[in-house]
């Protein structure tokens, strides 16, 4: 290849234009001239070099054998094995002590108390005795019940 047409194929790479045959051209050409290459162009040296250094690292990888993949899948199953089981227990944990919903109860003289009407009574009652009038008694009323 010649000057021009390496020109050429440089501007057609920059705008994206190029096929593999053709990058595949530059690369050898880039790598066979070593230090030879033009001033202007050792940018592109180094950029076709890194190129290939990485093509050549992938080609490597790609020939790690299946059985070696494998062995690394061995060694690390069980710390993983360890962590998935680790967090279904504190999940299980977690679950079993959050309170429920429909678990709502008030503690009166001592005692747990469930039932809604027991609770409803006993705060009316004692709404009476620290109120001023009956109208404070059912605001008060109103705004418990619509925090149950």
């Amino acid at each position: 290849m010649n000057k021009e047409e390496i020109q050429k194929l440089l501007e057609r790479y920059l705008d994206g234009l190029t096929t593999n045959e053709e990058e595949g051209r530059l690369r050898d050409y880039f790598t066979r001239a070593g230090q030879q290459v033009p001033a202007e162009w050792r940018v592109y040296r180094a950029l076709f070099a890194y190129e290939q250094a990485e093509a050549a690292a992938l080609q490597q990888q790609a020939a790690v054998p299946a059985a070696t993949l494998r062995q690394g899948f061995q060694r690390h199953w069980l710390p993983v094995a360890l962590a998935v089981a680790a967090a279904a227990v504190a999940l299980l944990v977690l679950t079993v002590q959050l309170p429920q919903s429909g678990n709502n109860y008030a503690i009166i003289n001592g005692k747990v108390i469930h039932n809604k009407e027991i609770i409803n009574r006993e705060a009316e009652a004692s709404l009476n005795m620290v109120s001023a009038d009956a109208d404070e008694d059912f605001d008060a009323l109103f705004q418990m019940e619509t925090a149950i």
